[in-house]
């Protein structure tokens, strides 16, 4: 494998877009070619670094499907533990208003006066006619029951009775 192509499979190497046969193939060049190995220094050092490691199996695909199944059993047990949590609290709460009932329910409370029904009183309609005596004279007032302005007042002689 020449250098030159190895620089141009840098970007394809690194989006691991390479086949399996042409990434093992780049790394070895790597590995084994001073120059390309200092150029990607210089590149960057990371890159390099993880070029220098050794190669590791990643075919077990068992991994993947361990990791999946594990964080599906976590959302599950989340999942659980909040519908639990909704219960208790949802609980709580119907125990709480129950107990204020209850605490209402007994709690003192000052008597209330008693109403007793009584059948009405005949209301008598007041006299139309007020007698003032005063000086001599005799005076007859005439007032209606509800209006106060509507009123008529007489003067007479003590000696004339009406």
């Amino acid at each position: 494998m020449s250098c030159s192509k190895v620089r141009g499979w840098l970007p394809a190497y690194l989006a691991e877009s390479l086949g399996e046969e042409e990434r093992q193939e780049f790394r070895a060049h790597v590995r084994s070619c001073p120059g390309c190995r200092r150029w990607l220094w210089q590149e960057d050092a990371t890159v390099a670094l993880a070029l220098a490691l050794p190669a590791t199996d990643t075919a077990d695909g068992g991994f993947v499907e361990e990791v999946l199944a594990g964080i599906h059993q976590r959302r599950v047990e989340r999942a659980l533990a909040r519908k639990k949590r909704t219960w208790r609290r949802a609980a709580a709460a119907a125990a709480a208003l129950l107990a204020l009932g209850l605490a209402y329910e007994r709690w003192p409370r000052s008597p209330q006066p008693q109403v007793v029904a009584q059948p009405a009183q005949e209301k008598l309609a007041p006299e139309p006619f007020v007698e003032v005596e005063g000086e001599g004279v005799r005076v007859y007032q005439l007032a209606s029951g509800g209006d106060a302005r509507t009123q008529v007042a007489f003067i007479v002689s003590p000696s004339v009775e009406l």
